[in-house]
């Protein structure tokens, strides 16, 4: 899969392919990258620091690549996306900023996932999946007869109803 480059300035909106990143350690040595090899490795007992890179599945423009970045860069698509169960399908708008080793990169989010792809992600089905429309009355009321049949307590059925409360309301939002 090619490497996602992008130009001083350019800007491109990715859809993201997979929720966690594979990292690796490198070093740059003569103008390109070189896994690390961890104990003994030459480039280390050289002096040379490796950097820790980051890598994602992305689709843009509808065509997939691989988009490579910085531990800095990472921490900062973390913070946009703290949920990693919520990344897949989400899309970011990511901004080349300079060249050479002034470069960096501005992310901000254009789409975050909806709950039908949430839903069907997290069930193993369609991304196109549509939620059946229940009311919270109806949530409250599974929860209570069929979680809570037994004798769990008031505060286990408050948490639920809770985190469902809280869940609906951000749905609605969307």
């Amino acid at each position: 899969m090619p490497w996602l480059r992008l130009q001083p300035g350019q800007v491109a909106n990715l859809e993201l392919r997979e929720a966690s990143a594979r990292r690796r350690t490198q070093h740059w040595v003569d103008g390109r990258s070189v896994e690390c090899a961890g104990n003994g490795c030459p480039y280390c007992a050289g002096g040379s620091t490796p950097k820790t890179v980051y890598s994602l599945q992305v689709t843009w423009e509808g065509s997939e690549y691989t988009w490579e970045m910085s531990e800095a860069v990472w921490r900062q698509f973390c913070e946009l996306l703290p949920d990693a169960a919520r990344r897949i399908g989400a899309v970011v708008r990511l901004k080349r900023i300079g060249s050479g080793p002034q470069t960096r990169y501005d992310l901000e989010l254009v789409r975050p996932v909806s709950p039908a792809q949430d839903t069907a992600q997290n069930n193993g089905k369609d991304t196109q999946a549509i939620l059946v429309p229940f009311t919270l009355e109806d949530v409250r009321k599974v929860v209570h007869e069929e979680l809570l049949g037994q004798d769990f307590g008031q505060m286990i059925e408050l948490i639920v109803l809770t985190a469902l409360e809280n869940w609906y309301a951000d749905a609605e939002k969307e």
